[in-house]
């Protein structure tokens, strides 16, 4: 009776010891973490971000900044990758909510699960999409938009539609 109680103990704390343990930053984590504005931190941490997700500098600059919901408040979107399948995406957190969307890193956005492909990224802040291949189509933007290239022919725009981000492929 005693070995199964110690035992149960033991198993139980190392239950708790494994559990509690928070992952520990790479030096290149931490350097790219500085970088970042200070209200970004804290929400990465709540999250748990960096369990799963690392903040990639592939690509130049490594996060934006924009009103990408309307708030009047300037939110953020990182590149990431996934410590899972190595699949790049986009992290998109809203300042004033805190909260956090992932495009690809291993989920779905459009145009599959992973933007290792991107090669330039950048706000897109015209209210309006011109569709390459209709000339008089075009979509419009009420906020700031996303914009993913990976070469002249292939491209993606991310914008909110006051519930979640939807993409609009523009292919020749």
């Amino acid at each position: 009776m005693k070995i199964k109680h110690c035992l149960f103990v033991v198993a139980t704390c190392l239950s708790l010891c494994l559990s509690a343990q928070e992952h520990v930053k790479t030096e290149k984590e931490i350097l790219l973490e500085k970088r970042i504005p200070e209200w970004v931190k804290p929400v990465i941490e709540k999250a748990k971000l960096y369990n799963t997700y690392t903040i990639s500098d592939t690509i130049n600059p490594f996060y934006l900044e924009g009103d990408f919901n309307g708030d009047r408040q300037e939110d953020i979107a990182l590149y990431i990758v996934s410590k899972i399948d190595g699949k790049s995406g986009i992290l998109i957190i809203h300042r004033v909510t805190n909260l956090y969307y992932i495009l690809g890193a291993g989920k779905d956005f459009g145009m599959g699960d992973d933007m290792s492909w991107v090669k330039v990224w950048y706000v897109h802040r015209n209210k309006t999409i011109k569709s390459f291949t209709h000339e008089k189509d075009e979509m419009t933007l009420k906020y700031p938009a996303i914009r993913i290239v990976k070469t002249d022919n292939i491209s993606a725009y991310f914008y909110w539609t006051g519930k979640k981000y939807k993409t609009y492929n523009q292919l020749y």
